[in-house]
């Protein structure tokens, strides 16, 4: 599924922070979605963090892919989302907040609340993230069996 920070991670000059590479953790979609279900379910009497195990930094996260970190500071962002706005991963302000400060939680209640763990990691999560199909960009009228 694709995702603002998926779309993003995924061009070959990633912007990160230059003064720190603070860690943050992700959850798959299918994990997301089993815990709505439990959640519906069972109906626990306040919020549940559901985050996969771990964590990485956007250093991480970049180097993973392959791809070139390049630390930024302050202004510097304003480039980086026009940059990546004209290559079609534009950077919302909740993307760069994730890369600059980090976002981390703790999903132990998950198990006790809801009955399940999410089972893929954060690091499964970036992995599969590098593993997408590219887009392929069909005209009207093309011949979708070529594409």
């Amino acid at each position: 599924m694709a995702s603002p920070l998926g779309r993003y991670l995924r061009l070959p000059v990633v912007a990160v922070g230059a003064l720190a590479d603070p860690p943050f953790a992700l959850v798959h979609q299918t994990d997301a979605a089993d815990a709505l279900v439990a959640a519906a379910i069972s109906g626990p009497d306040g919020p549940v963090n559901v985050v996969g195990a771990g964590a990485v930094t956007p250093v991480q996260a970049v180097r993973l892919g392959g791809r070139v970190p390049l630390p930024l500071l302050g202004p510097q962002w304003q480039l980086a989302r026009f940059g990546a706005e004209v290559l079609g991963a534009p950077l919302p302000h909740h993307v760069r907040e994730l890369l600059v400060r980090g976002r981390v939680a703790d999903g132990s209640s998950c198990r006790s609340l809801l009955g399940l763990a999410p089972s893929w990691s954060t690091l499964d999560v970036i992995r599969d993230l590098y593993e997408w199909a590219a887009v392929v960009h069909i005209r009207p009228g093309q011949d979708v069996t070529a594409a």
